[in-house]
């Protein structure tokens, strides 16, 4: 394994260990928090206190263990996304280090982009098959995030009047959801790809994961209701970063696609300046839903219902109700 890989994992699999070790050690409600919160208007990413979910740990793993949680919000969802894939990425790298060190040195991507890109981890066995569930998972949470944001544009549209900017807002909202949606979908492809065969089709399905992200952390900056109390000066220059790098590598990487000679091998894009930037993104991907600015939660009520023969509700018995809303508030 190239020094320049071995400094790209280390740096990246540090920065997701220190991300963790937050959820683990830094109590919700800390002095420190409150403290943060006073100097720069709102909550360090790795507090999720506003998102209603009690305990600590990951916002995905808190998510499985209180199903029944009566709030939600889907950056939440979205963020429980970014940490499965923080998660299958340090897992597939690993693997892949173990089992198959010589696709690390010699492979379809680094000799067209000069350096391995960060799919190169998820391209072999036993690292793809794996990966492949908990790329399934980080799949489910991102579709389900995009599916309650449509659930809760409709309800601000129903408050917000037949107003031009509250049309726009819903449209704008609707569409870059549904590109979400696609986008997450066709994730697994990832793993399924072989680069060896296609490797344009291997990064194409990595570049729509990195558009559709970046475009679902853009929107909420440019909705009309985001608080401006909460579109802070880290969370501009954070938008910046991130936005740019999303915007910079699919280009670069295409224009080392075309460019490419298998007969002499040159790389128009400095490959260290792409490394930097393409690892960089993999931590931005990973904690980028804890600077999106908080909108309106979902607030929703759990009980059992009888359909009579007819399809009609009816209420179901007193015991069911009960024993469902003890469970979700044990949860909370």
């Amino acid at each position: 394994m190239d020094a320049l890989t071995v400094l790209a994992v280390a740096g990246v699999t540090l920065g997701l260990l220190l991300y963790t070790s937050t959820f683990c050690l830094v109590p919700l409600q800390s002095k420190f928090l409150q403290k943060y919160q006073e100097l720069n208007g709102f909550l360090p990413p790795f507090n999720r206190a506003p998102l209603g979910l009690p305990g600590r740990g990951l916002i995905g793993w808190r998510i499985l263990t209180n199903p029944l949680h009566e709030t939600i919000m889907p950056e939440q969802l979205l963020c429980a996304s970014g940490e499965v894939w923080g998660v299958t990425f340090v897992l597939a790298w690993t693997l892949t280090a173990i089992f198959n060190p010589g696709t690390i040195a010699n492979n379809p991507i680094k000799d067209r982009i000069g350096y391995n890109n960060v799919c190169v981890g998820f391209d072999t066995a036993p690292a793809n098959f794996i990966c492949l569930p908990l790329i399934t998972l980080s799949t489910v949470f991102g579709f389900a995030a995009a599916f309650t944001d449509i659930q809760r544009a409709v309800l601000e549209r129903s408050t917000d009047g037949p107003s031009a900017r509250s049309l726009f807002k819903f449209r704008l909202t609707i569409c870059v959801d549904i590109i979400l949606m696609a986008s997450m979908l066709c994730l697994p492809l990832l793993l399924l790809i072989d680069p060896t065969v296609s490797p344009l089709g291997h990064l194409l399905v990595f570049i729509q994961n990195l558009i559709s992200r970046l475009l679902s952390f853009v929107v909420p900056f440019i909705r009309e209701n985001a608080q401006r109390d909460q579109i802070t000066r880290p969370r501009w220059l954070f938008l910046m970063a991130f936005a740019g790098i999303s915007m910079i590598l699919p280009v670069c990487w295409l224009i080392d696609f075309i460019l490419y000679d298998p007969k002499q091998i040159s790389h128009p894009i400095n490959p260290i300046f792409l490394c930097i930037f393409d690892w960089s993104w993999v931590i931005f991907a990973t904690v980028y839903s804890g600077w999106v600015p908080q909108f309106e939660a979902i607030s929703i009520q759990f009980r059992l219902i009888q359909l009579n023969e007819s399809g009609d509700q009816e209420n179901a018995d007193t015991k069911g109700i009960a024993f469902i809303t003890h469970a979700a508030s044990a949860a909370i």
